[in-house]
């Protein structure tokens, strides 16, 4: 029973010691150019699966450069899961920058229920409210009438 426990024991430490895996560094600007534009020798079935995988990798990446393209996803791509991957990574990304555009899906009540759902979530990663805070109306004095 001895032996059981100093193997189990070594065996713990082994695996507590073990370098954790990392994951390798993405390409952004290839996964970039990936999002935008279709290869030529790629069909389009191809290519809306490369795209994804591109758009899931900028969300992960944790580069600033990934945010305009992520935004633009997110914003135009209403039918297609890409759109809700953009959502998404924007919330991982953390950047401030897409706290309007978040918010702005997550009112569009012509979005789908799990595309606003998504987008309050990122949200709530980036610490803002899912709705866009009221600015006050100042009104506007008129002129003064001359004597």
């Amino acid at each position: 029973m001895r032996r059981s426990g100093v193997v189990g024991a070594a065996l713990i430490a082994a695996v507590l010691g073990a370098a954790p895996a990392h994951a390798q560094p993405v390409d952004v600007a290839a996964q970039i150019k990936l999002v935008e534009t279709q290869p030529a020798d790629m069909d389009r079935s191809t290519w809306k699966e490369r795209r994804r995988d591109a758009a899931r990798k900028l969300g992960q990446s944790k580069d600033r450069r990934a945010v305009p393209v992520l935004i633009k996803l997110a914003d135009s791509e209403t039918f297609d899961i890409i759109g809700e991957i953009a959502i998404e990574g924007l919330g991982n990304l953390g950047d401030q920058s897409a706290v309007p555009t978040l918010q702005k899906i997550a009112a569009d009540e012509s979005r789908e229920k799990n595309q606003r759902d998504l987008a309050k979530k990122s949200l709530a990663k980036l610490g803002a409210s899912a709705t866009a805070p009221v600015t006050p109306v100042t009104p506007v004095k008129p002129p003064d009438k001359p004597p």
